[in-house]
C-alpha cells in the first residue's frame, strides 16, 4: 500500500524507484480515464466499506468476505495504471481473508482509508485539470511562457470553478489542498550526455496527489504540454509547444489509421508544418544535415541520401499508426539515421589552426 512515495525530478524527467517516465506522462495516464471508469471505483470503494460496517457490527465473516471481494475488483482497476502498480508495493492483505481472524481486523481497514485516498486523487486531479488543459490551456493562441503562466495562475487562483458543474466546484479546493512533502537535492549524473553540472530535486511524500501535481507542473516548466485530441477526446502529451490537434494513437473507429489522418480525411485540411511535430522533426532534421554538408562532415552525394532516407521515414510514421513522435524523433537523430545511408561523419579539427613557425 502507499505510505511514502520517494521520486526525484532532473530536467525532462522524472523518476520513481529506478523507473524514468517523460515530465507529463503520468498525469496523461490519469487524465485517459474514462469518467464512467471513475464512477466503477467510487461504486466499488462505496460497496466495500458498507460490507467492512456491516461485518464489524455483525460479525459474520460471510460480509468480510464479500467486501474483500469489491476490493479485489478495485484492486483490479487500479493496477491498470503503471504508475499506481509501482506504487503498491503490497496487495497481499486482499488475497488472505480466509486465513485473517477479528484481532487482524484493524490491520486490514487501515487499508480502506488508502483505498479512499486513491480513488479520491484520482478523481480530483482527472477533473479540476481535465478542465484546465480544455478551457485554459486549449483556446491559448499563442502558445509562449507568458501566456501559459498567466492560464497556470488563473487555476491557482482558483478561478476555473466557473468551468465546473455545481456538483464538482468543490473538486478544485480540494486540489489545492497542502500536503506535508519533504524535498531534498542531491547532485546529477556527472556523465550526463550535456555535460554540465545538474542538481536533481528528490521528494518524499506520502499523497498521489502531490505526486501527480508535481508531474504536471514541472511538465510545463518543462516546455511539455498536455492537449486533448479533437478526434478521439484522448489527452496526450507534447513534448514541444505545437498546436497540433490530433495525437499519433490508432484512432478508435479505424485502426489501421491514426487520429491525425483521420482528422484530415474528416476536415480535408492538413496540418501545417507549426502543427505537426512530426514534420518539424523532419524540418530540423533536414537542417541538420545541410549543416554537416557546409561543414565538410559529408558529402554533397551524402547528403542527398540522408535527406532521401529521412523523407521516407517520415512518410513512413505518417503512414502507420504504431510510429510515435517520440520513435520517430529518436531515428531522425544523426546516431541513428546516418548507418541507415552507410555514412559515417567526419569529425573537423576544433579551435584555430595552429601557427606556422617564425622561420629565422
Amino acid at each position: 500500500m502507499i505510505d511514502r512515495i520517494t521520486f526525484s525530478v532532473d530536467r525532462k524527467l522524472i523518476r520513481i524507484y529506478g523507473q524514468e517516465f517523460t515530465l507529463g506522462e503520468l498525469s496523461v495516464q490519469i487524465l485517459n480515464t474514462p469518467s464512467c471508469r471513475i464512477q466503477e471505483m467510487y461504486d466499488l470503494l462505496r460497496k466495500g466499506r458498507a460490507l467492512a460496517q456491516q461485518y464489524e457490527d455483525i460479525g459474520d465473516y460471510a460480509l468480510w468476505f464479500q467486501a474483500n471481494d469489491a476490493y479485489l475488483k478495485l484492486e483490479t482497476l487500479l493496477r491498470e495504471y503503471p504508475l499506481l502498480d509501482l506504487l503498491q508495493r503490497d496487495w497481499s492483505v486482499f488475497w488472505e481473508t480466509t486465513v485473517l481472524t477479528y484481532k487482524d481486523w484493524p490491520a486490514y481497514r487501515e487499508y480502506f482509508s488508502y483505498f479512499k485516498g486513491i480513488v479520491t486523487d484520482i478523481s480530483f486531479f482527472h477533473t479540476v485539470i481535465g478542465h484546465f488543459i480544455r478551457n485554459g490551456v486549449m483556446p491559448i493562441q499563442e502558445l509562449n511562457s507568458g501566456s501559459i503562466s498567466e492560464a497556470v495562475k488563473r487555476l491557482t487562483d482558483n478561478y476555473y470553478p466557473i468551468y465546473l458543474r455545481d456538483e464538482k466546484k468543490g473538486y478544485l479546493y480540494a486540489y489545492h489542498r497542502n500536503k506535508p512533502i519533504t524535498l531534498d537535492f542531491e547532485s546529477g549524473n556527472a556523465a550526463s550526455a550535456s555535460g554540465d553540472f545538474q542538481i536533481v530535486e528528490t521528494y518524499t511524500s506520502d499523497d498521489l496527489l502531490m505526486l501527480l501535481k508535481i508531474d504536471f507542473y514541472k511538465a510545463l516548466e518543462a516546455g511539455h504540454l498536455i492537449r486533448q485530441c479533437e478526434y478521439c477526446g484522448r489527452f496526450f502529451l507534447l513534448t514541444k509547444r505545437l498546436h497540433t490537434k490530433y495525437c499519433d494513437n490508432p484512432a478508435p473507429d479505424n485502426p489501421k489509421y491514426t487520429c491525425a489522418q483521420m482528422g484530415y480525411r474528416l476536415t480535408r485540411r492538413k496540418e501545417t508544418p507549426e502543427d505537426d511535430p512530426k514534420m518539424d522533426a523532419l524540418r530540423r532534421c533536414l537542417q541538420r544535415i545541410t549543416k554537416d554538408c557546409s561543414r565538410g562532415i559529408i558529402t554533397e552525394k551524402e547528403k542527398l541520401s540522408l535527406k532521401a532516407k529521412a523523407e521516407e521515414l517520415y512518410h513512413a510514421a505518417k503512414i502507420h499508426s504504431g510510429i510515435t513522435y517520440a520513435d520517430f524523433e529518436k531515428s531522425l537523430e544523426s546516431k541513428n539515421l546516418y548507418p541507415l545511408c552507410g555514412v559515417k561523419r567526419k569529425s573537423n579539427p576544433v579551435g584555430h589552426p595552429k601557427k606556422e613557425p617564425v622561420r629565422r
